[in-house]
């Protein structure tokens, strides 16, 4: 195979390897290889350093050079076939990060290697002996044998979509998001300005957290200003649960992008002093005139509203004080535990100093354990709309009480997953809760859930700026950078 080749300087090369063997690459993810602006079909590899090699026989190819391997001396030797500017040598040896070019010491962020019985010299090498230019991605090694600069084309990770689908006896097109896997975008829960009961616009907290694209998240109060907009639901942040009231289902999200959808509930148990108490709610107030143990960390704010309670401070491990219906402060290293209704009178058996810590499990809707230790993020929401690639959609099963506001049009949202693990995010769709089932189905979703619904309902594509702007603030949002 021939290439086209400008102003190749180089008239002879002597290029002596070293070559002991070693260990493969941990990984070795394979790049296509374009040169001079033509495709090729050689490969390139990358390793867990984020390194670019080619083979040795391939560059002998790529330069015009005769390629000889010495098996008792265990080197290669490259002789370029121009004669145009005099002699070159190089020199690499294995496991050393330098090379020897005409007897000058050039430093190297990688050394050659042997991976699969495949002699692999790093680009860095080449572009010092060849004077060579290179760029790569993902995808793709660049390489300009005449040292011109080299563009690597910018890889789109998110891509807004738009696709004809069914909605009841009705054919429309919608615009959604689609984030591939191979995009290696990481989830994330996002409050509103960082609190419990704040509102944000989506697009704002998706510039702010430097989001490719976002989603409106679960459920909030927002129907009584004289209350904080709390969210309804379970939320996981960095591995920590962050709130939760127990209603709907929850989707979450492992390090490694894996997906987890079920309907669980978090088990939050206390252990004050000798004593054991187990708390329904973490950063969600108790409902008026509710029996409830509620914890709440800083998550929620820097203060707490306790009128209707009587407030346990722990901090730094030991209870603070003991405060009775007024409001306190939620310290950084530490949090707050509200006893309301008949639950109060436990706090008679508690006294300052006493030491305090909490853990959080999670069982499933058959109250069996379910292991979320490994979820990094998850967002709480419901119905279910999909499970294992049928419509599974039973908002009573979950604990929603006004079935109707499922069964009427309105601009809704969902979070699907393809059997390829591919996330998408469709929002402002106006249909019914089953009809959004069903257009996940059609998108190819093996598993999806709703996320709020109405005037919350909005996607945000760093890309596109807003896909669908919701109409008002929002309580917390699910984000991929």
């Amino acid at each position: 195979m021939k290439f086209p080749h400008r102003n190749l300087f180089l008239t002879a090369l002597l290029f002596a390897l070293l070559c002991v063997p070693m260990p493969a690459f941990a990984t070795l993810d394979t790049l296509s290889v374009t040169i001079d602006d033509t495709a090729t079909e050689y490969q390139a590899f990358i390793d867990t350093d984020e390194s670019v090699f080619m083979s040795a026989a391939d560059i002998a190819s790529v330069f015009q050079a005769e390629y000889t391997y010495n098996s008792e001396e265990d080197s290669i030797t490259y002789v370029l076939g121009k004669k145009l500017f005099g002699k070159k040598e190089a020199v690499l040896t294995a496991e050393a990060n330098t090379a020897m070019v005409n007897g000058k010491q050039i430093d190297l962020d990688a050394a050659p290697v042997v991976s699969d019985d495949l002699l692999l010299v790093p680009m860095e090498a080449v572009s010092a002996i060849w004077n060579a230019a290179y760029g790569f991605n993902s995808e793709a090694l660049y390489i300009h044998t005449d040292g011109s600069e080299v563009v690597v084309p910018v890889l789109s990770k998110v891509f807004v979509e738009k696709q004809s689908v069914t909605i009841g006896e009705k054919t429309a097109v919608i615009r959604y998001i689609r984030i591939p896997a191979s995009s290696n975008l990481k989830a994330d829960i996002v409050l509103a300005h960082n609190n419990i009961g704040a509102t944000e616009e989506l697009s704002d907290i998706a510039v702010r957290s430097s989001a490719k694209a976002a989603i409106n998240g679960g459920f909030f109060q927002s129907f009584d200003n004289t209350k904080a907009q709390e969210p309804y639901g379970i939320l996981i942040k960095n591995g920590k649960l962050v709130h939760s009231d127990n209603t709907g289902s929850t989707l979450g999200f492992t390090q490694d992008g894996k997906v987890k959808l079920d309907m669980v509930h978090s088990v939050i148990q206390l252990k004050i002093g000798n004593a054991a108490y187990t708390a329904s709610l973490m950063n969600h107030s108790p409902a008026v005139n509710s029996d409830t143990i509620a914890l709440f960390t800083s998550a929620y704010g820097k203060t707490l509203n306790c009128t209707t309670g009587t407030a346990v401070v722990v901090q730094n491990g030991s209870i603070s004080t003991i405060t009775e219906a007024q409001t306190v402060n939620i310290p950084e290293d530490g949090f707050v535990v509200l006893f309301t209704g008949q639950k109060t009178t436990l706090v008679n058996d508690l006294q300052k100093n006493d030491v305090v810590s909490y853990s959080v499990s999670y069982v499933n809707a058959n109250n069996a354990k379910a292991d979320w230790s490994d979820i990094q993020t998850a967002i709480g929401a419901g119905p279910t709309l999909v499970n294992n690639g049928k419509v599974v959609c039973n908002p009573a099963k979950e604990g929603f009480t006004d079935e109707t506001s499922f069964q009427i049009a309105v601009a809704r949202s969902a979070i699907g997953i393809t059997e390829d693990n591919t996330v998408l995010l469709v929002g402002n769709v106006k249909c019914s809760a089953e009809e959004l089932a069903a257009v996940m189905v059609e998108l190819g979703a093996v598993q999806a859930i709703a996320t709020d619904s109405g005037a919350s309902s909005g996607l945000y594509s760093v890309a596109d700026e807003p896909v669908a702007a919701p109409m008002k603030a929002i309580s917390n949002a699910l984000i991929f950078k």
